[in-house]
């Protein structure tokens, strides 16, 4: 069992779920951190079991409240997406099909994940370290990378305007 908010975080989780900042909402409950240390602290305090739980239970409360499913959802999205005539918007109508597609997961976004070195430089790699077992498996992940072989004809010096071989001289 968690100890109860005091109250910089009770007001930090007001701030939260109203705005939806945590950064911001840390600044505003009276926490001293400000730029990327706020940030952190942010982040470190949404994470911690007492915090998440009261905002969890507080969006349950208001979900329960306000009679809000996610049929309720859906049904309003489509009814945005297919609205017409006054008061319509083409802006309205996509946001809502995307969020719809997003909702039944026709859009199977994939995150990329990028990762670098000390000070955001590359990751240093020395090929002559790695056994040759590795070496193997790296060139087969290279290869299966590689794209394509261009046809001929993008190549070929000789291929004329075409692409299909050499012209003849007019």
């Amino acid at each position: 069992m968690s100890r109860p908010l005091n109250p910089k975080q009770l007001k930090f989780v007001d701030r939260y779920l109203a705005t939806g900042n945590a950064t911001q909402s840390y600044i505003d409950a009276g926490y001293a951190g400000r730029g990327r240390a706020a940030e952190n602290a942010a982040s470190r305090l949404l994470g911690s079991v007492g915090v998440k739980a009261a905002i969890d239970g507080a969006r349950a409360k208001a979900l329960k409240t306000h009679e809000v499913t996610a049929e309720w959802v859906v049904t309003g999205l489509k009814k945005e997406a297919e609205r017409e005539g006054e008061g319509a918007s083409h802006a309205a109508r996509v946001q809502a099909y995307k969020l719809l597609g997003t909702t039944v997961g026709l859009f199977d976004e994939k995150h990329v994940h990028e990762h670098s070195g000390p000070g955001g430089s590359a990751i240093p790699l020395n090929l002559t370290t790695l056994s040759d077992d590795e070496l193997r498996a790296l060139d087969g992940l290279l290869a299966r990378a590689a794209l394509p072989p261009a046809p001929a004809h993008l190549g070929d010096p000789g291929a004329g305007p075409g692409g299909t071989g050499p012209t003849e001289p007019e």
